[in-house]
């Protein structure tokens, strides 16, 4: 995976590739690591809006993802919570169809300010 560096409560970044559907480029992977509790908000996108794609998480603790967000949408947001600090983990891209450059745009917030 390529190295995004450290997270902390109040960041945003914004993470573009490309990514393909077979099996010369099946997943984009980003490291990660954050410094405090926290939630991570997100939105995935394809540009051109014409690709199905997915973001997992992956926690190498259990060599494996953790979760998903997998819908049929185009177009992929959530939110998912890390409750313990330096807790590596990765974002990961895939391609469920369609090729395509894509861009994920993510917000990093207090996760003891949450609003339920």
């Amino acid at each position: 995976p390529d190295g995004i560096g450290d997270l902390y409560v109040g960041d945003a970044f914004v993470i573009g590739g490309t990514i393909r559907d077979d099996s010369g480029d099946p997943y984009d992977g980003f490291a990660l690591q954050n410094r405090e509790p926290l939630d991570l908000e997100f939105i995935l996108e394809p540009i051109d809006g014409a690709a199905d794609l997915d973001l997992c998480v992956w926690d190498p603790r259990i060599d494996d993802y953790a979760f998903c967000f997998d819908s049929p949408a185009s177009v992929e947001s959530g939110r998912f919570s890390i409750p313990a600090s330096l807790t590596d983990f990765q974002l990961v891209v895939v391609s469920y169809s369609g090729d395509a450059e894509y861009d994920t745009v993510a917000a990093i917030n207090d996760k003891s300010k949450r609003v339920r």
